[in-house]
């Protein structure tokens, strides 16, 4: 009667194809899933920052960011701007620590994509951060040359993996409230003689991906717009 099973050595060599293909596969699925909840978590600031200016303004019937107390101009000084600012998060988004150094709310370091690393204070230049009831930190940086303003947004706080492009984001505010790449503002993506770069809007997505891709020096700027043309997804 022929005997039904395996030997030893049948069982061993079997666990040990499987333990190779568990090593080669396990790495890449947790990467994938990492990604997928990066993505999803960057989307959902995306729609709730819109959200949030598009009730700021309809609170302040406008339909225009600059003409609310959130824009910047040589009327208002810089403690003004950044009171008027306070208020709106304060009064739009669940706040659940601000934080006067930025170390409090950010990671003490940020890479770039391309592997190099830069200090946290020198993209937020010590302004003012805050960590957010679902997680996510923020900071608004404002120049008086370019208004509303930027957010640097973190979308897990100071867990990993803390590179821009991923989990860290340069976002530029537009004044129809609107959040997108830099140079990309709503007359460039209407028509493209009024982008800033020229050429079309992806030919400006391509030359800012280029930057955040290979300079340390853009501070994350660069990798929204390819990451929200391509539907919300890392292709890169």
């Amino acid at each position: 009667m022929k005997k039904i099973g395996f030997t030893l050595a049948e069982v061993i060599i079997t666990i040990g194809i499987i333990g190779v293909v568990a090593a080669m596969t396990i790495p890449t699925l947790i990467h994938r899933a990492q990604n997928k909840i990066l993505e999803n978590q960057t989307k959902h600031f995306y729609a709730m920052m819109t959200q949030a200016f598009r009730r700021y303004m309809a609170d302040e019937n406008t339909e225009t960011l600059t003409l609310t107390p959130l824009n910047w101009n040589d009327d208002i000084s810089e403690e003004e701007i950044q009171e008027h600012w306070d208020k709106f998060i304060k009064s739009y988004l669940k706040v659940a620590k601000e934080c006067q150094n930025e170390r409090d709310c950010f990671s003490e370091k940020v890479q770039v994509l391309s592997g190099g690393k830069i200090e946290i204070e020198s993209i937020i230049y010590g302004r003012k951060s805050y960590a957010l009831m679902n997680g996510y930190t923020l900071s608004v940086l404002l120049f008086p040359s370019y208004s509303p303003g930027s957010l640097v947004v973190d979308v897990n706080g100071k867990k990993g993996p803390n590179i821009s492009g991923r989990d860290i984001w340069f976002l530029s505010i537009y004044r129809d409230g609107s959040l997108d790449e830099s140079s990309l503002t709503p007359e460039c993506k209407k028509s493209s003689e009024a982008c800033i770069y020229g050429g079309s809007v992806a030919e400006v997505i391509a030359r800012r991906f280029e930057t955040c891709n290979g300079s340390i020096w853009a501070y994350g700027a660069g990798c929204f717009g390819r990451f929200k043309a391509n539907n919300f997804k890392f292709d890169y």
